[in-house]
């Protein structure tokens, strides 16, 4: 069972744009806190100092407006894992009414920090993201 990993956000003044929408940068900057916040809280320290994720590519579809004082729930989860891409969802929703304003998807690849090459995403990573541990 893939479990989801959780925060809640208030939006700010440097999260709008002049429109006072959240600005699009912001979401992929959320996108990178949620999957470093997911991998740190799950991982051993021994994996964790052994291999790092570097994001291939980002798409995000814009649904509605997050705007300037609301709160916004953040929701990440993982796809079935490749060889060494792992393919990440996530879910902005707006806390007030759960109206889902934002999903989005990246690409990630597992790197060895010793090499700085890709490395093989193994049971012993997949089982903490797959299992609901």
């Amino acid at each position: 069972m893939k479990h989801e990993f959780k925060r809640v956000c208030d939006v700010e003044q440097h999260h709008v744009d002049e429109l006072m929408h959240v600005n699009n940068v912001q979401y992929v900057a959320w996108m990178q806190e949620l999957a470093s916040a997911h991998w740190g809280k799950y991982v051993s320290p021994e994996i964790h100092s052994k291999y790092y994720w570097v994001v291939q590519s980002h798409q995000i579809k814009y649904l509605k407006e997050a705007r300037l004082g609301e709160q916004l729930l953040l929701v990440t989860s993982v796809a079935e894992p490749g060889t060494f891409r792992w393919d990440r969802n996530y879910k902005f929703y707006r806390k007030k009414d759960s109206v889902l304003v934002a999903e989005a998807s990246s690409t990630w690849v597992l790197m060895e920090r010793e090499t700085k090459k890709p490395a093989i995403i193994h049971d012993q990573i997949k089982s903490v993201f797959l299992s609901g541990s």
